[in-house]
């Protein structure tokens, strides 16, 4: 986490309902499907052919099932992601950037809501939103983005808000 005084504090809890109703799913339709799937292709001779054929819907289901299992974990274990940001970068998580590192941060609409998009700076361009529960009323916007104008541009001049 960076140290300073934070510009902005907001959290992503994982306990709400939709993560629930996904895990629930997931575990519930995907970990069947795959033992069933297994137990398919084992109870007949195994041909290379037969193996390669299996090997993307067990994948997938595989993938989904560990999904809806890790979704489950977050959600009993009321895990929660913090966006903080400060004059030496920006943490989401257990990640942190730096503003050396950030290209742009903006303001957009994701899910009805005014969150973060961080844009990384580099030869491939990497977007990633910075979700948080509520995020941002329309005050609280333009009072994080005058002060990240006024205490973050000055010392990173290549830095692009909006």
């Amino acid at each position: 986490m960076p140290e300073g005084p934070a510009i902005y504090h907001g959290v992503y809890h994982y306990r709400r309902p939709s993560v629930a109703v996904a895990a629930v799913l997931f575990t519930l339709v995907c970990v069947p499907l795959f033992g069933f799937y297994v137990w398919a292709l084992l109870s007949k001779p195994l041909t290379s052919e037969r193996f390669f054929i299996a090997l993307f819907p067990l994948g997938g289901l595989g993938f989904l099932g560990w999904l809806g299992g890790l979704m489950g974990y977050y959600y009993l274990t009321a895990k929660a992601v913090h966006l903080v940001i400060t004059s030496e970068g920006v943490s989401y998580g257990e990640k942190h950037f730096p503003w050396a590192d950030i290209g742009s941060l903006r303001v957009g609409n994701y899910n009805g809501y005014a969150q973060f998009l961080l844009l990384q700076k580099g030869r491939l361009v990497l977007k990633r939103w910075l979700v948080t529960d509520q995020g941002l009323a329309e005050g609280e916007r333009s009072h994080v983005m005058s002060r990240l104008q006024r205490e973050v541009a000055a010392v990173h001049p290549h830095l692009v808000f909006n």
